[in-house]
């Protein structure tokens, strides 16, 4: 064999060496990927929903063991595998052992999508937008900013001062989408007017013109100034809306203003400014005439009348003088007089008195004592005139004509001054000898049934004694019944016995 031969069997040798090496690489590498696969038992991960599978991440996280598309394997024990889709929340999920080899369901939630709106326009009347998704209110706020679900909306603007206004929006998920809108217009109208006319109108610091005055204005609110010489100027924010585009307005414009300032001697008096009742300092309308009065009781009363310029102060003393009037004071009998708890002396009295409130007492013993209130006049001579009663003659008087008492039993009050005659003539059919004719004199009134005592009555007091019908008068009962009533009535109405109760007798 020659040397060409020979090398070349060596080189036939070496590439058998190579193909032989490299198949038994192969081999093992399918037998240990065999081996893995029988032995790891790789784990389907099922996404839903479906549209997030396309783009799906797969990774572990924590745990030994690696991820084929959307198959997760484990060498050992458990697996945590985050899965990530554009559009959605990123999951994590633990694959215990329990898992491993079977289909792993995971659910993604949708990434919400971000809406912004802005509005164009003025950003004060901006600011009063209520904004309205879905039946979601919002605001109010001149900018939106809101997550929303992907999906289909209609977001409704709602601002007083602009016609409402829809708008269709599309949410696309994880996406952000920004709105720039402008708001309808409202048509308005102000009409505006004032007494005394003429007065310059002045609309947001512009001159339009004078009262009366119509003017187209847009929605929004609008600040109005009102001038006219010798008055106060007037100032208002009107506002234009939808629910109330026109406005109209009657000014009534008050004067300018000049100020007194008085000194009111004595002080605590009333003071009037053209019949009103005020305080001091005052403020008054400027260019008006204004009548002015002070008074107090016990003086009499001060009037001025003034006219003040625009911005004039003026300073004035009212000083009051007392005003004095007489009072004669009499009376039958003569008695001590007490006027204001100071002593005048006796009956007849004559004095002068302040134009205010006075208590007069009259006293005298015996007699019931008499106050009388009087105001003096400075015009006129007042005079008091007073009868004194006894004490008996003022308690006769204060007594009651007619009662009824506790037991339902009606009385006359009876007073007899002339005497009465008691008993019966010898000519009156059924006369005893003991009732015979005799006058007598009372000395004190009294008080006498004007009915007589009825059943119902008496049985409050002896019900076995009265047995007939209610309301008629109790018959069969002896003296000392009726006196015994007479006492049991006294005791009731809290009064002294008459009779007096002499071994169980009444005498």
């Amino acid at each position: 064999m020659n040397s060409f031969n020979k090398t070349l069997d060596q080189a036939k040798n070496r590439q058998k060496r190579v193909y032989l090496m490299a198949g038994g690489t192969l081999l093992a590498a399918l037998l240990l990927m065999t081996v893995l696969f029988v032995v790891l038992r790789g784990t389907l991960i099922e996404i839903n929903p479906g549209d997030a599978k396309e783009n799906a991440v797969y990774r572990v996280v924590r745990g030994l063991g690696f991820c084929l598309g959307d198959t997760a394997y484990s060498f050992v024990g458990d697996l945590v595998v985050s899965v990530a889709s554009p559009g959605f929340k990123a999951e994590s999920a633990v694959i215990d052992a329990g898992d491993l080899g079977k289909v792993f369901p995971l659910e993604l939630s949708e990434l919400p999508g971000h809406l912004t709106v802005e509005l164009s326009g003025d950003d004060t009347l901006g600011a009063e937008t209520s904004w309205r998704i879905d039946n979601r209110v919002m605001g109010p706020s001149d900018r939106l900013e809101i997550e929303l679900e992907a999906g289909s909306y209609t977001l409704v603007l709602d601002n007083p001062f602009f016609q409402l206004k829809q708008v269709a929006v599309e949410i696309v998920r994880g996406e952000q989408t920004a709105l720039l809108e402008s708001l309808p217009a409202v048509n308005g109208v102000l009409n505006i007017g004032s007494t005394p006319l003429g007065a310059a109108v002045f609309l947001d610091n512009e001159r339009v013109g004078k009262t009366p005055l119509q003017l187209e204005r847009s929605g929004g609110k609008h600040g109005l100034r009102l001038v006219l010489e010798n008055y106060a100027e007037t100032l208002e924010q009107l506002s234009i809306t939808r629910a109330g585009p026109r406005v109209t307005r009657n000014y009534q414009l008050e004067l300018k203003k000049g100020r007194v300032r008085l000194r009111l001697v004595p002080r605590g008096g009333t003071l009037l400014v053209n019949g009103v009742q005020r305080s001091a300092p005052l403020v008054l309308d400027a260019t008006l005439k204004h009548r002015l009065t002070y008074m107090k009781p016990g003086f009499y009363p001060e009037t001025r009348t003034i006219r003040l310029d625009v911005g004039q102060e003026k300073q004035i003393l009212f000083q009051l003088k007392p005003e004095m009037g007489r009072v004669e004071i009499i009376s039958h009998p003569t008695a001590t007089v007490l006027i204001d708890n100071k002593e005048f002396g006796t009956s007849p009295v004559s004095t002068d008195l302040t134009a205010v409130a006075h208590e007069i007492i009259l006293k005298k013993d015996g007699y019931r004592s008499v106050v009388k209130r009087v105001r003096p006049k400075g015009d006129r001579v007042q005079k008091v005139s007073i009868s004194l009663l006894t004490e008996y003659q003022a308690r006769l008087r204060e007594a009651p004509r007619e009662f009824t008492n506790s037991a339902g039993i009606k009385l006359k009050l009876f007073v007899v001054s002339d005497g009465l005659t008691m008993g019966a003539p010898r000519s009156e059919k059924g006369q005893r000898a003991n009732e015979f004719e005799k006058k007598i004199h009372l000395t004190k009134p009294f008080y006498a049934g004007v009915f007589e005592i009825t059943n119902r009555q008496f049985a409050a007091f002896d019900p076995k004694k009265a047995s007939g019908p209610a309301n008629m008068p109790v018959t069969s009962i002896s003296w000392q019944e009726a006196a015994a009533f007479c006492n049991w009535l006294s005791a009731k109405e809290e009064i002294s016995p008459f009779y007096r109760n002499e071994k169980g007798k009444e005498t």
